[in-house]
Parts: structure tokens; sequence; C-alpha cells
């Protein structure tokens, strides 16, 4: 509850700003999400076991509410400050997973009044295929992904943002 609040206030405060129409942030926002990465390779858990308290749902939903700004993962950011909050690879992974429910969930609200306007220029046939897809690859994703935390190779990911972000500065 705290996690979510926490990104709620941040995340509608950080999209008011409409960062996205910078490219150079975002070119930047590569390279900082490319650093964050790195952090939990040097990390060791001290809470394995443990249950997210007050302080961890502050930690995670602040770093969650930053994964607004285009460039920041969510899901990078979000693992990666549970295990600064001391939890497991594995229990960062299920709590980075359980945290973004309500906030996909609730920027899905927010977006909702667009679908009208989307409806009547793709056929529905497109934005259904469109959803299946995006729900069948982001599961995959996340398989996958989960897969790279529990052992400890997030920072992986790295390899391509440093190329990305240098060259949307070079070109942004």
């Amino acid at each position: 509850i705290v996690a979510t609040l926490c990104t709620g206030v941040l995340g509608l405060l950080i999209e008011k700003l409409s960062p996205g129409g910078n490219p150079r942030l975002v070119g930047i926002l590569f390279l900082v999400t490319a650093v964050i990465l790195w952090i939990p390779k040097w990390i060791k858990p001290r809470n394995a076991g443990g249950v997210p308290g007050v302080m961890t749902g502050l930690i995670v939903g602040i770093a969650q509410g930053f994964g607004v700004f285009p460039g920041i993962s969510r899901s990078g950011i979000t693992i990666s400050a549970s295990l600064g909050a001391g939890f497991s690879r594995e229990k960062a992974g299920e709590f980075a997973f359980l945290v973004s429910i309500p906030a996909i969930l609730g920027a899905l609200l927010l977006t909702a009044k667009d679908f009208g306007e989307l409806s009547a220029q793709v056929p529905l046939v497109s934005l259904l295929a469109g959803v299946l897809s995006s729900f069948l690859v982001g599961f995959l994703a996340l398989k996958g992904l989960l897969r790279l935390v529990k052992g400890g190779r997030l920072h992986y990911f790295s390899a391509y943002l440093v190329p990305i972000g240098i060259l949307t500065l070079l070109i942004g």
C-alpha cells in the first residue's frame, strides 16, 4: 500500500512535467538506468526472507514513481530498489512484480479516456490483437527478466542501454 501510494503521487507529479518531449533527457536517463542496473551487482541481501515494511514500501514506491520518466526502466529501478532494501534476488523480483500491478492498472485508468479516440481510428480487432500480443510478449519478457534477476545478471540490460543512450544524446 505504501509503495503504491508513493508511486501514484510521484508518478502523477512527474507526468505533469511531460518529460518525454526532450530526447536528450531520455538519452541521459537511458545511461542512468544502465548505472542503476549495475548497482545490485554489489549489494548483498540482508532481508532474504523478510516481509516488506513501511520503509521498504517508501523506497520501492519512490523508485517505481521515477519509472514514469522515459528512459528509466520501471522494473529495473524497482528491482534495484528492492535489492537495495535488502531482499534476496528472488524476493526482489517478486516484490517488484507485485507493486507493478496497481501502478500499471492506475496508468491504464489514466489513459482510458483516450480509448474512444483511439478506437475511432484503429479497428477493434487490431486493438485486441495488440493487447493480446503485448500481454504475451510482456509475460515472456517478465519470465526472462526474473531468470536474469535470480541469476544476478540484471546488469546485462546495460549492454544495450549505454550505446542507445549515447546515440540518443548525439542525435537528439
